[in-house]
């Protein structure tokens, strides 16, 4: 359902369904971007007992189940699917990723964060 969401200034108004929304995809996006980065690991396994696996170090925000995971972060794991049949050296990429029975999300641990400063300290050295 389309809703017109025509408000002055673009403001966000009260009770409007479509303001609600707006509101909910935000507060998620703040969610995700700015949960800690945790090592979660994509398992493939086929009908003929083949598996597949890589690993990804990405944001995910407390609470939330490993399907959301996958789900958020489907555009990221293509790529990485791709490269996991290029290392593994699975002839018919395409059958082996079609025959896959399980495609679990497994949420591993948070990975600390290297921050690096770009601003010198006051002895000339960088921060």
């Amino acid at each position: 359902m389309k809703i017109n969401h025509d408000h002055p200034g673009d403001a966000l108004t009260i009770g409007c369904p479509a303001c609600i929304r707006k509101v909910e995809r935000d507060q998620a996006n703040a969610a995700w971007r700015d949960a800690p980065v945790r090592r979660c690991t994509w398992t493939f396994k086929a009908h003929n007992d083949r598996s597949l696996t890589f690993t990804l170090d990405v944001r995910v925000p407390a609470g939330v189940e490993p399907w959301e995971v996958d789900e958020w972060y489907c555009d990221l794991t293509g790529e990485a699917i791709s490269d996991a049949l290029a290392e593994a050296r699975i002839d018919d990429d395409g059958a082996f990723y079609w025959a896959c029975e399980t495609i679990r999300c497994t949420i591993g641990p948070i990975v600390p964060e290297i921050v690096v400063s770009l601003q010198p300290d006051l002895f000339g050295g960088a921060a």
